[in-house]
């Protein structure tokens, strides 16, 4: 059923009161103005809102005369990106009916309305994301049924499936991570739509997005799930990811509610061989940072639990090295064994050096290869438990590095 609702909706996030505080200046200027989409979506179900959007009857140029610290980032499109306090920023979208589509992103022209909102409404993607709450009125206009969804738990397209995710092909990757997101089950048109629909155009920057985004919620084994049946596991990677054993692993990620992504991702990227997985994750956009997280931990698991010393030492050393640890265990290694390698971890955090490169010199030692191996020596063996004292440190650099 849809209609206007009474329905109060409160929220105690920075996000939420800045929205009111947007909406509250529009119609203080004369302007119609309600939080739109996500954030009244997420308030409805009790999930906290980080990013809210409010929609407009004035026009981008209104917008930017009542609030002067704004960016223009999509004035074609009707938004405005208006700035606050702290660096903080809501996006003011115009009410507007979209012309066609020609890239299977983006409409190539808008119409921008004053007054009416269910036209605007009809051009978003899901009914449960096509929900306007009028905070001035404590009311929620619902134009396309979105409530009774909602409260059902289904996702449905607003409009006709097909067309509307062929207007922007990304549409299928969002409303399969809505889907495991929030637990819903996808109306039997839409899912067609989904699975016949070709992915193409997409720019891999947004599929990464989308990805990342999944992976970062503990309801990342539903949507790897959603994404094979849907038919696009090719489009999510031109690499093939197919793994009979991945799904269970991400479900083991799951379980206990720990949201690791770099460990979800490495274990996406493990079995395909080291040389193509590597050339193929420098083409991707994603950070450096993540790139090596990823590379390294999939490496890791190629090669199991390492046994020499020197190389123990670098593994625990390592910034990704809790990643490691979380993908070993999804990957079946012994309880007794995790509970070694975390125990050394704690130790070498918690450890400092029995010796510095002072106490080798004062023994006779220049500055120079010999010097800095036999710290590394020393470490590696202190790492091991084989070294605990000073002199344990000075016995074995003597012993195995004699002073030149």
């Amino acid at each position: 059923m849809s209609g206007i609702v009474e329905h109060r909706l409160d929220g105690q996030e920075q996000a939420w009161s800045d929205g009111l505080a947007v909406v509250d200046r529009l119609r203080e200027g004369g302007f119609k103005a309600y939080l739109v989409g996500g954030c009244v979506r997420d308030r409805l179900l009790g999930v906290p809102v980080h990013d809210v959007d409010v929609a407009t009857s004035a026009s981008p140029e209104q917008v930017g005369e009542l609030f002067p610290r704004h960016v223009d980032v999509g004035r074609q499109f009707g938004v405005m990106v208006v700035i606050l306090a702290a660096g903080r920023h809501i996006e003011v979208a115009s009410l507007r009916s979209d012309g066609a589509y020609v890239d299977g992103r983006h409409p190539q022209s808008i119409a921008l309305m004053s007054v009416d909102e269910r036209d605007d409404v009809q051009r978003r993607d899901f009914t449960i994301n096509a929900l306007l709450y009028d905070p001035q009125t404590a009311t929620i206009h619902d134009h396309v049924g979105g409530l009774a969804d909602l409260e059902k738990r289904i996702l449905r397209v607003v409009g006709t499936p097909h067309q509307r995710l062929e207007e922007d092909r990304l549409r299928i990757l969002r409303g399969l991570r809505f889907t495991a997101r929030y637990g819903l089950h996808i109306e039997p048109s839409t899912w067609q739509a989904m699975q016949s629909v070709a992915m193409v155009g997409i720019s891999r920057e947004r599929i990464i997005e989308e990805w990342t985004k999944a992976f970062n919620h503990n309801s990342r084994s539903y949507w790897w799930s959603l994404v094979i049946s849907s038919g696009h596991l090719h489009d999510l990677s031109p690499v093939a990811v197919s793994n009979p054993d991945l799904e269970a692993q991400l479900t083991a990620l799951d379980t206990d509610g720990v949201l690791d992504c770099q460990a979800a991702l490495a274990l996406c990227w493990h079995h395909v061989p080291s040389r193509p997985r590597r050339l193929h994750l420098k083409n991707e956009p994603i950070s450096r940072q993540l790139r090596e997280t990823i590379v390294f931990v999939a490496d890791q698991l190629d090669a199991g639990s390492p046994q020499e010393e020197h190389a123990c030492r670098a593994l625990i050393e390592h910034e990704a090295f809790q990643v490691v640890l979380r993908a070993w265990q999804v990957c079946g290694m012994a309880p007794s064994e995790l509970a070694q390698w975390q125990h050394r971890w704690q130790q070498w955090q918690q450890t400092a050096p029995v010796i510095a490169a002072q106490d080798l010199m004062a023994c006779g030692y220049q500055p120079g290869p010999q010097l800095g191996a036999a710290l590394r020596a020393v470490a590696d063996a202190q790492c091991a438990g084989r070294v605990i004292s000073r002199q344990d440190a000075l016995d074995l650099a003597l012993r195995d590095f004699p002073v030149l």
